[in-house]
This record gives C-alpha cells, sequence and structure tokens, in this order.
C-alpha cells in the first residue's frame, strides 16, 4: 500500500516542484526586467512637436488639396477632422476637394462643417480625367486585365488610374 501511495506521490510532487520553480523564475525576471523611466525627456523632439506652434509669423501662401468621391464621405470627414486637431485649427489654411464627378450636397455639407479654413469643392474636367486622345482604350484595357491577373491591386479599377494619371500631372 505505501509503495501504491509513493507512486502517486512522485508524479504530483515532480509537476508540484517543476510549477514552483516555475513561478519562482516568472517572478525573477519579472523584478529583474523592472526599467526604470528616467527623470528627463528622451524624445525631445517629438515633445516640441507636439506644442502649440507659434502662429504669429508670416503664414505661407498654401491649400490643402483632396481628391475624393461622394462616397469617400466618413473617410473624408475623418481626415480632415485630424488634419484639424493635429495642424490646421491653428493656421486655417483652405481646402479644395477634387472630384470627377458632381459633388452631393451630402459632402459639400459634412466637409464644410469639418473644416476651419474656406471649403471649395471642384469637379475635374472630363479631358483631364479620362483617357488622353492617343490612347488605345482597348490596349489599356487588356494591359489592366493582365496586371489584375497578376494580383496587383486596384489593377482593374479604371477610375483608379484615372486618379492616378491626375495626381501624376
Amino acid at each position: 500500500m505505501l509503495k501504491s501511495i509513493r507512486r502517486f506521490l512522485r508524479p504530483r510532487s515532480i509537476f508540484l516542484t517543476v510549477c514552483l520553480l516555475s513561478f519562482l523564475e516568472v517572478l525573477f525576471h519579472v523584478r529583474s526586467y523592472a526599467v526604470k523611466r528616467p527623470n528627463v525627456s528622451l524624445d525631445a523632439p517629438f515633445s516640441a512637436q507636439c506644442q502649440i506652434p507659434n502662429t504669429s509669423g508670416q503664414r505661407e501662401n498654401a491649400v490643402v488639396l483632396m481628391l475624393a468621391r461622394n462616397e469617400d464621405v466618413n473617410e473624408a470627414v475623418e481626415s480632415i477632422v485630424s488634419l484639424e486637431q493635429q495642424f490646421n485649427r491653428f493656421f486655417h489654411y483652405p481646402i479644395v476637394f477634387l472630384n470627377d464627378q458632381p459633388w452631393e450636397q451630402e459632402f459639400i455639407d459634412a466637409l464644410t462643417e469639418s473644416a476651419s479654413g474656406d471649403v471649395k469643392f471642384e469637379v475635374i474636367a472630363e479631358a483631364m480625367w479620362g483617357y488622353p486622345s492617343w490612347i488605345d482604350q482597348d490596349r489599356a484595357r487588356k494591359a489592366m486585365k493582365v496586371l489584375e491577373d497578376g494580383g496587383i491591386r486596384y489593377a482593374g479599377v479604371e477610375s483608379y488610374h484615372h486618379m492616378c494619371r491626375f495626381n501624376s500631372g
């Protein structure tokens, strides 16, 4: 009987010993890896950037430009709110929104409300957005299909190619 009890206790005692040693190991490492926070800021350039800027000087002659679509209203509002919080609330630069389609009133209202400066909504002329007259459109579509079949993101979206072309000037 005593032998069977010893057989039963031996694996259990080994297990308990391993658990106790593991616990002590973890406790030791947690204490040994504790790093004291320095008294001096180690990231002065970053903290200086987060301060309110000096706006008493002459403001640059500039505009914020956003190419967007009517269906991008929520994402555009998020972007402008972030821009306003981090930068434009101090300078109130005008914002120009460009689209290849006429603007919907919902977009105009939401973005006008989100910006602190003047806001303009312009429509890109079709001649500036679409294919130039010298482009073989069938060949362009075939090339886009090859890219799409190769797994290139947005390769099959014609409006994306027009947007890239427009942005590249």
